[in-house]
This record gives C-alpha cells, sequence and structure tokens, in this order.
C-alpha cells in the first residue's frame, strides 16, 4: 500500500510512503493427542511470530498458567506438550505475545 500526501502552499510539497500490510489468521488447533500422560497441541502459525501457551484447570480461576516457554514459530504449524498433565481436566489457550 502506498499513501501519498499533498499539501497546496507554495511551493506544492508532496511526500509518499510504501509499507506491507498482512493480515494473520489467529492460532487455529490442529490437533491435539494423549499419549502416555503426555498432552501434546498443535495449532497453525506465523513463521516468526511467539506464541505461549496457558492452561487452567476451572475456567473459574481468574490466572492462566504458563505452560513451559514461549514458542517461535520456525514455519506455519507449532506444537507444545503438556508432561505434567493434571488429572482434572485442563483448558488450554495459545496467546500470540508479538
Amino acid at each position: 500500500m502506498t499513501v501519498r500526501v499533498t499539501e497546496s502552499g507554495t511551493p506544492q510539497l508532496s511526500d509518499s510512503r510504501s509499507f506491507t500490510i498482512s493480515v494473520v489468521p489467529p492460532p487455529g488447533i490442529s490437533s491435539c493427542t494423549l499419549s502416555n500422560g503426555a498432552f501434546n497441541l498443535a495449532w497453525s502459525a506465523y513463521p516468526g511470530k511467539t506464541y505461549r501457551v496457558q492452561y487452567k484447570t476451572n475456567l473459574n480461576d481468574a490466572a492462566w498458567v504458563i505452560l513451559g516457554p514461549d514458542v517461535v514459530a520456525a514455519g506455519y504449524a507449532v506444537s507444545a506438550t503438556d508432561t505434567n498433565f493434571p488429572t482434572d481436566q485442563p483448558f488450554y489457550r495459545i496467546v500470540q505475545t508479538d
């Protein structure tokens, strides 16, 4: 996209700037698997963006717990594993941090 600005003074001045707009969809969960007590969550991503997986066992709790370190997407798919899968049913969410 290019934006051009022109004013009508004397002398008449103008300038333009070009930039790229990228519309990135929010992360979409592509798979969830539970194997040997470990929960694996995979989602679509945008390369270079940083994602954080959070969980809680009760949706009424105020705070979400961060699951492991943030993940920087190297491609269009990312995954994270919860190796301490709780006995209660957890709720997960993915947050893009940048």
